[in-house]
């Protein structure tokens, strides 16, 4: 379509060219003879300056037409088609630039600028040049290095452009450290406190990697109510203290509470508690027991008057002082032990304890006052102990099943009425002779059934060492020897407590009594008790009496200082560990009637220089002079020291025979041994060469159980040995 257009315009073009060529034709044919003479003189001019040229009429053909710009004027250019002349006609004035405005641009960091120009919007022709604004350059900022954790990558330290955030410098990666392991040490859960188990935690950021579990609080390990772990003190609800004026102890001022087996704490908000107030326990029937502890040095007046169900009570050895009517109508009340710091049996104490059978008085009393013991009416007989001077009105007044009175001759007054109407008072021994009682100041008035006794004058007292305490046996038949809490260092044990024999030291009696030096047994005893001397570490020597025939397990158990020991003919058993670890022991001699020896019973008797047995015994022996105790029946030594020269018809060396013996330097061994049991040479630390009578061969063919027998393994072993 374009192509038509412009086509169709030359064509145009033309036909105007030729309309003109012909009204020129027509002007110039018709014109006057001025015109012939602008023409010829035209042509005579131009004759004149080419003289060649040939004189004609121009005939002017469009060539060109151009439109107006900005900057020139639209022309029609004329080409003569005779001579060629070209003529231009201006057919329209320039239209002058149409401006446009070049926006600035601004310049970056890394590409320049350009100011503001202009130019012409038809044109294009550039009215004013931009010019270049050079770069900015960046503008660098630090990018902080980020450390590493535990957890998390870190950076290294980098640079941007804080215009365009163009990076500089970029930042690489830290690998994270990991964590930095701590041990969060397991905490024991103790009575008032839980524990915690094992953790763990990073040392440096402090993230819990194992999470430490909380650890149940640990029951209360009571040892005569007293929690031996954290020292916490049980006590009976109910019961109320109240501070003495010192502030400096607490008094069990009441009881409220509904338990009938009571305990009173030895302390009270870390405060001992040494007392029991008046009438603290006043009128509680219902009560059966009361535990009162060591702490206690007083009881007061009235405090368990009228306590009807309460059928006994173990009065400590701290006591000093029992008030007045402390114990009246305890009318359940069987027996009670008087304490040794008691010194005076109050007035009424035990008034009506109608069932009150046993009464131990200690050897401190001096006196018993008024009416003490009146109205106890199960109580058959009664010992008035060495020290006492007076016995005082109603003592003992209305005791109408009491038959048998001890009394000392250190007795001086007795009141009227002291044994009122006592009628079955048939016997009277009395410590001193005649003339000494006799000189007794004795009112006859109510006193008639003790002055019509029958008296048996310079009777034995029994004596034993204060602080021992008896436990009547399952049968009722003997008492034995259940714990000591005296200080003498030695000690005498009766043959007879309250009539009944002492038949038994039982098991942890003495216990612990690491002051203790010498140990008196009576022949009535015919067992002592496991663990019965244990840890006794100043006990020097003993004998045990004809009588005993059984020695329990660890009783004389590492005994350390314990240098000799006589065993009777009427032992028959020796147990286990019972003198183990009696390293001072030098000497020990089985007697015939031993039959039982338990494993380790010697063990670690380091000192021994010397082990004989009975030659009538069936069981064991010390053929040949050996210095050993040898199983007879199976040829096995069991028991050896470093003195022991082993017989050569010994085939086993049993558990134990010289476990530790640490003096033993060297052992001949006879070829006869086929075994050697564990423990056998277990703690020979000195034992250095081991003399064997056979050979290599024979050596290693005996069973040697290794179980704790590096000291002979390891020993240099003389093959062939022939004893000079």
């Amino acid at each position: 379509m374009k192509a038509k257009k412009i086509l169709f315009s030359l064509l145009s073009i033309l036909c105007l060219g030729f309309l003109a060529i012909a009204i020129s034709a027509c002007i110039e044919n018709g014109s006057n003879s001025n015109k012939s003479d602008v023409s010829n003189s035209a042509n005579s001019s131009n004759q004149e300056s080419k003289s060649e040229e040939v004189f004609h009429t121009h005939q002017w053909d469009e060539i060109n037409r151009t439109s107006a710009t900005c900057t020139e004027a639209g022309t029609i250019t004329y080409l003569c088609i005779e001579c060629e002349e070209i003529k231009n006609i201006e057919i329209e004035k320039a239209k002058g630039h149409t401006e446009v405005i070049d926006a600035a641009v601004a310049a970056t960091c890394t590409t320049a600028g350009k100011t503001e120009g202009k130019h012409c919007s038809v044109c294009n022709e550039v009215l004013v040049t931009q010019e270049v604004v050079a770069a900015k350059g960046h503008t660098e900022v630090i990018d902080a290095a980020v450390a590493a954790t535990c957890t998390t990558n870190g950076l290294t330290e980098g640079k941007h452009c804080s215009v365009c955030n163009e990076v500089l410098v970029a930042q690489e990666e830290v690998v994270a450290k990991g964590h930095t392991e701590v041990i969060d040490a397991a905490v024991a859960a103790t009575c008032t406190e839980t524990g915690l188990t094992e953790g763990k935690h990073c040392s440096v950021c402090n993230e819990v990697l194992v999470a430490q579990e909380v650890v149940t609080k640990l029951e209360h390990n009571y040892v005569d109510y007293v929690c031996s772990d954290c020292d916490f003190h049980f006590y009976t609800e109910g019961l109320e203290f109240t501070l003495s004026e010192n502030g400096k102890s607490y008094i069990v001022s009441k009881y409220t509470g509904t338990e009938i087996n009571v305990i009173i704490p030895s302390s009270y908000k870390g405060i001992p508690v040494t007392s029991i107030g008046t009438s603290a326990f006043n009128s509680c029937s219902s009560l059966i027991s009361v535990t009162i502890p060591n702490s206690v040095t007083s009881i007061g007046e009235w405090a368990f008057s009228g306590c009807y169900s309460l059928t006994s009570i173990e009065i400590p050895n701290g006591v000093t002082n029992i008030g007045s009517f402390a114990f009246q109508s305890c009318m359940s009340l069987t027996s009670i032990e008087i304490p040794n710091g008691v010194t005076s049996i109050d007035s009424y104490v035990f008034n009506g304890c109608k069932k009150l059978q046993n009464i131990e008085l200690s050897n401190g009393v001096t006196s018993i006052e008024a009416c003490a013991f009146q109205g106890c009416f199960s109580l058959v007989n009664i010992n008035i102990p060495y020290g006492v001077i007076s016995i005082g009105i109603y003592a003992f007044g209305y005791c109408s099943s009491l038959e048998t009175v001890t009394i000392t001759d250190t007795v001086k007054s007795i009141a009227e009425n002291a044994f009122y109407d006592c009628d079955s008072l048939t016997n009277i021994y009395y410590t001193g002779n005649m003339n000494q009682w006799e000189k007794i100041s004795i009112i006859y008035n109510g006193n008639e059934n003790l002055i019509r006794a029958k008296k048996t004058y310079n009777y034995k007292y029994e004596f034993y060492t204060d602080g021992l305490e008896f436990t009547l046996s399952e049968d009722g038949e003997s008492y034995y020897v259940s714990k000591y809490t005296g200080t003498d260092i030695n000690v005498i044990i009766p043959s007879s407590y309250k009539g009944k024999p002492v038949s038994s030291i039982g098991a942890d009696a003495f216990k612990g009594c690491n002051s203790l030096t010498s140990i008196t047994i009576p022949d009535s005893v015919t067992t002592i008790g496991n663990y019965a001397f244990w840890l006794c570490s100043s006990l020097t020597s003993i004998t045990i009496p004809d009588g005993v025939t059984t020695i329990g397990v660890m009783a004389f158990y590492e005994c350390n200082s314990l240098i000799s020991i006589e065993i009777s003919n009427t032992v028959k058993t020796i147990g286990g560990n019972a003198f183990n670890r009696c390293s001072s022991l030098t000497n020990i001699i089985i007697p015939e009637s031993v039959t039982n020896i338990g494993d380790w019973a010697f063990y670690g008797c380091s000192s021994l220089t010397s082990i004989k047995v009975d030659s009538n015994n069936s069981v064991y022996d010390s053929r040949d002079n050996c210095n050993a105790i040898i199983e007879t029946a199976t040829n096995t030594l069991i028991l050896g020291c470093k003195e022991t020269v082993i017989p050569y018809n010994i085939t086993s060396i049993g558990k134990s025979a010289f476990g530790g013996c640490s003096l033993l330097t060297s052992i001949i061994i006879p070829d006869s041994v086929t075994y050697i049991d564990e423990f056998a040479f277990e703690f020979c630390s000195s034992l250095t060469t081991v003399y064997y009578t056979g050979t290599e061969e024979q050596w290693n063919n005996i069973s040697i159980n290794s179980t704790y027998n590096d000291s002979l393994t390891n020993a240099t072993i003389i093959y062939n040995y022939v004893e000079e």
